[in-house]
């Protein structure tokens, strides 16, 4: 009776515990989420590129207009 007890707590406190990580995995997920959105393959390409075309013109001399 005692051992069955003893089971029943350790049993409660285990779902305890793994309901306590889900909501600390959720909330960090959010966290992570939130600061700073999951950007596509695609549009850091695009944006890496876009950084190099100024970069290029930022490094050229000016024209000259005649």
């Amino acid at each position: 009776m005692v051992r069955d007890a003893a089971f029943a707590i350790g049993l409660t406190n285990l779902k305890l515990l793994q309901m306590l990580l889900q909501d600390a995995a959720a909330w960090e997920g959010h966290r992570r989420t939130a600061r700073r959105p999951r950007l596509s393959f695609d549009h850091l390409v695009a944006r890496s590129s876009a950084h190099r075309a100024v970069g290029a013109a930022a490094s050229r001399p000016p024209r000259r207009s005649s």
